[in-house]
Protein backbone atom coordinates (compact mmCIF):
# COMPACT_ATOMS: atom_id res chain seq x y z
CA UNK A 1 0.00 0.00 0.00
CA UNK A 2 3.05 2.33 0.79
CA UNK A 3 3.96 1.64 -2.78
CA UNK A 4 0.89 3.06 -3.88
CA UNK A 5 0.71 6.06 -1.54
CA UNK A 6 4.63 6.45 -3.41
CA UNK A 7 3.13 6.17 -6.59
CA UNK A 8 0.70 8.86 -6.67
CA UNK A 9 3.01 11.09 -4.93
CA UNK A 10 5.37 10.88 -7.55
CA UNK A 11 2.61 11.63 -10.46
CA UNK A 12 1.79 14.44 -8.12
CA UNK A 13 -2.26 12.51 -7.85
CA UNK A 14 -1.99 12.12 -3.71
CA UNK A 15 -5.48 12.85 -3.41
CA UNK A 16 -6.49 9.72 -5.99
CA UNK A 17 -4.13 7.26 -4.57
CA UNK A 18 -5.75 8.28 -1.06
CA UNK A 19 -8.88 7.35 -2.18
CA UNK A 20 -8.28 4.02 -3.99
CA UNK A 21 -6.25 3.61 -0.61
CA UNK A 22 -9.53 3.73 1.45
CA UNK A 23 -11.42 1.86 -0.87
CA UNK A 24 -8.91 -0.97 -0.65
CA UNK A 25 -9.00 -0.92 2.97
CA UNK A 26 -13.14 -0.42 3.23
CA UNK A 27 -13.01 -3.94 0.83
CA UNK A 28 -10.22 -5.22 3.63
CA UNK A 29 -12.45 -4.11 6.94
CA UNK A 30 -15.69 -5.24 4.75
CA UNK A 31 -14.55 -8.39 4.30
CA UNK A 32 -13.59 -8.79 8.30
CA UNK A 33 -16.52 -7.30 9.11
CA UNK A 34 -18.56 -10.33 7.07
CA UNK A 35 -16.84 -13.04 7.77
CA UNK A 36 -15.35 -13.59 4.62
CA UNK A 37 -12.30 -15.06 4.35
CA UNK A 38 -9.14 -12.52 3.66
CA UNK A 39 -6.03 -13.48 1.30
CA UNK A 40 -3.07 -11.19 1.56
CA UNK A 41 -2.33 -12.43 -1.76
CA UNK A 42 -5.14 -11.48 -3.56
CA UNK A 43 -4.96 -7.78 -2.00
CA UNK A 44 -1.59 -7.65 -3.32
CA UNK A 45 -1.83 -8.38 -6.64
CA UNK A 46 -4.62 -5.83 -6.48
CA UNK A 47 -2.53 -3.29 -5.67
CA UNK A 48 0.36 -4.40 -7.48
CA UNK A 49 -2.31 -4.05 -10.71
CA UNK A 50 -3.50 -0.89 -9.76
CA UNK A 51 -0.37 0.62 -8.87
CA UNK A 52 1.07 -0.31 -12.73
CA UNK A 53 -2.16 0.97 -14.17
CA UNK A 54 -2.27 4.09 -12.10
CA UNK A 55 -2.26 6.76 -15.39
CA UNK A 56 -5.08 4.35 -16.80
CA UNK A 57 -7.50 4.21 -13.59
CA UNK A 58 -7.08 8.18 -12.56
CA UNK A 59 -8.76 9.11 -16.28
CA UNK A 60 -11.31 5.72 -15.43
CA UNK A 61 -12.50 6.03 -12.05
CA UNK A 62 -15.34 3.82 -12.59
CA UNK A 63 -13.01 1.00 -14.45
CA UNK A 64 -11.42 1.34 -11.19
CA UNK A 65 -14.17 0.55 -9.13
CA UNK A 66 -15.21 -2.24 -10.81
CA UNK A 67 -12.08 -3.62 -11.07
CA UNK A 68 -11.64 -3.71 -7.53
CA UNK A 69 -15.52 -5.38 -7.11
CA UNK A 70 -14.72 -8.04 -9.50
CA UNK A 71 -11.39 -8.81 -8.04
CA UNK A 72 -12.01 -8.42 -4.30
CA UNK A 73 -15.79 -9.69 -4.60
CA UNK A 74 -16.27 -11.55 -7.27
CA UNK A 75 -18.72 -14.24 -6.20
CA UNK A 76 -20.85 -11.94 -3.70
CA UNK A 77 -21.38 -9.52 -6.71
CA UNK A 78 -22.83 -11.98 -9.16
CA UNK A 79 -26.35 -11.99 -7.58
CA UNK A 80 -26.64 -8.17 -8.90
CA UNK A 81 -25.61 -8.99 -11.99
CA UNK A 82 -27.02 -9.22 -15.07
CA UNK A 83 -27.62 -13.04 -16.61
CA UNK A 84 -25.00 -13.40 -18.85
CA UNK A 85 -25.50 -13.99 -22.47
CA UNK A 86 -25.21 -17.45 -24.52
CA UNK A 87 -22.94 -17.04 -26.27
CA UNK A 88 -20.29 -16.21 -23.44
CA UNK A 89 -21.52 -18.75 -21.42
CA UNK A 90 -20.94 -21.16 -24.50
CA UNK A 91 -17.69 -19.42 -24.69
CA UNK A 92 -16.08 -19.97 -21.33
CA UNK A 93 -17.06 -23.51 -21.70
CA UNK A 94 -14.90 -23.85 -24.24
CA UNK A 95 -11.77 -22.37 -22.54
CA UNK A 96 -12.67 -24.41 -19.98
CA UNK A 97 -12.83 -27.57 -22.07
CA UNK A 98 -9.52 -26.47 -23.22
CA UNK A 99 -8.31 -25.92 -20.29
CA UNK A 100 -8.75 -29.62 -19.04
CA UNK A 101 -8.10 -30.52 -22.19
CA UNK A 102 -4.18 -29.12 -22.21
CA UNK A 103 -3.34 -30.80 -18.69
CA UNK A 104 -4.62 -33.55 -20.18
CA UNK A 105 -2.04 -33.71 -22.33
CA UNK A 106 0.75 -32.37 -20.45
CA UNK A 107 0.36 -36.33 -18.88
CA UNK A 108 0.58 -37.59 -22.25
CA UNK A 109 2.94 -35.58 -24.42
CA UNK A 110 3.28 -37.89 -27.73
CA UNK A 111 -1.22 -37.77 -27.59
CA UNK A 112 -0.24 -35.18 -30.68
CA UNK A 113 1.88 -37.45 -32.75
CA UNK A 114 -0.06 -40.34 -32.22
CA UNK A 115 -3.59 -38.40 -32.85
CA UNK A 116 -1.86 -36.75 -35.84
CA UNK A 117 -0.99 -39.71 -37.30
CA UNK A 118 -4.63 -41.24 -37.03
CA UNK A 119 -6.03 -38.30 -38.85
CA UNK A 120 -3.81 -37.34 -41.75
CA UNK A 121 -5.05 -41.37 -42.54
CA UNK A 122 -8.60 -40.73 -42.22
CA UNK A 123 -8.37 -37.37 -44.23
CA UNK A 124 -6.63 -39.25 -46.94
CA UNK A 125 -9.29 -41.83 -46.73
CA UNK A 126 -12.20 -38.98 -47.31
CA UNK A 127 -10.44 -37.72 -49.96
CA UNK A 128 -10.41 -40.80 -51.64
CA UNK A 129 -13.90 -41.77 -51.32
CA UNK A 130 -14.76 -37.89 -52.35
CA UNK A 131 -12.92 -38.10 -55.44
CA UNK A 132 -14.36 -41.49 -56.34
CA UNK A 133 -17.61 -39.99 -55.71
CA UNK A 134 -16.72 -36.60 -57.88
CA UNK A 135 -17.53 -34.50 -54.74
CA UNK A 136 -16.08 -31.32 -55.08
CA UNK A 137 -14.25 -30.33 -51.60
CA UNK A 138 -12.15 -27.37 -50.10
CA UNK A 139 -8.51 -27.61 -50.38
CA UNK A 140 -6.98 -26.80 -47.09
CA UNK A 141 -5.80 -23.83 -47.83
CA UNK A 142 -9.40 -22.58 -48.90
CA UNK A 143 -10.62 -24.55 -46.01
CA UNK A 144 -8.14 -22.74 -43.25
CA UNK A 145 -9.01 -19.13 -44.93
CA UNK A 146 -12.47 -19.89 -44.72
CA UNK A 147 -12.21 -21.23 -41.52
CA UNK A 148 -9.94 -17.74 -40.32
CA UNK A 149 -12.65 -15.05 -41.84
CA UNK A 150 -15.57 -16.80 -39.74
CA UNK A 151 -13.39 -17.39 -36.58
CA UNK A 152 -12.66 -13.75 -36.83
CA UNK A 153 -16.12 -13.02 -37.66
CA UNK A 154 -17.23 -14.72 -34.47
CA UNK A 155 -14.74 -12.90 -32.50
CA UNK A 156 -15.74 -9.68 -33.34
CA UNK A 157 -19.60 -10.63 -32.77
CA UNK A 158 -18.40 -11.90 -29.68
CA UNK A 159 -16.42 -8.80 -28.72
CA UNK A 160 -19.39 -6.96 -29.53
CA UNK A 161 -21.73 -9.14 -27.04
CA UNK A 162 -18.96 -9.12 -24.22
CA UNK A 163 -19.00 -5.29 -24.39
CA UNK A 164 -22.39 -5.00 -24.56
CA UNK A 165 -22.95 -7.35 -21.05
CA UNK A 166 -19.77 -4.89 -19.29
CA UNK A 167 -21.73 -1.98 -20.15
CA UNK A 168 -24.82 -3.81 -18.07
CA UNK A 169 -22.46 -5.03 -15.63
CA UNK A 170 -21.03 -1.54 -15.17
CA UNK A 171 -24.02 0.04 -14.72
CA UNK A 172 -25.08 -2.29 -12.01
CA UNK A 173 -22.28 -2.40 -10.51
CA UNK A 174 -22.00 1.59 -9.98
CA UNK A 175 -25.72 1.95 -9.45
CA UNK A 176 -26.24 -0.46 -7.31
CA UNK A 177 -25.77 0.95 -3.77
CA UNK A 178 -25.23 -2.94 -1.85
CA UNK A 179 -22.31 -3.48 -3.97
CA UNK A 180 -20.57 -0.21 -4.01
CA UNK A 181 -20.70 -0.34 -0.14
CA UNK A 182 -18.52 -3.12 -0.01
CA UNK A 183 -16.16 -0.46 -0.87
CA UNK A 184 -16.60 2.50 1.16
Amino acid sequence: MGRLLLTGWYYNIENFTKKIYRQIFNAYRYKAENGIQFNDLEFAEAVKHIRENIGYYYHHENELKIYMLEHFFKEYIKPFLPKQPKELEAFAWAVKIIQKEKERIKRDPDYYWQRLDDLESYVTYLEEILEDHGIEYLSLEEYTAQRERNGEEYLERLSEIEREYRKKCAAVLLGSGEAIKMLT
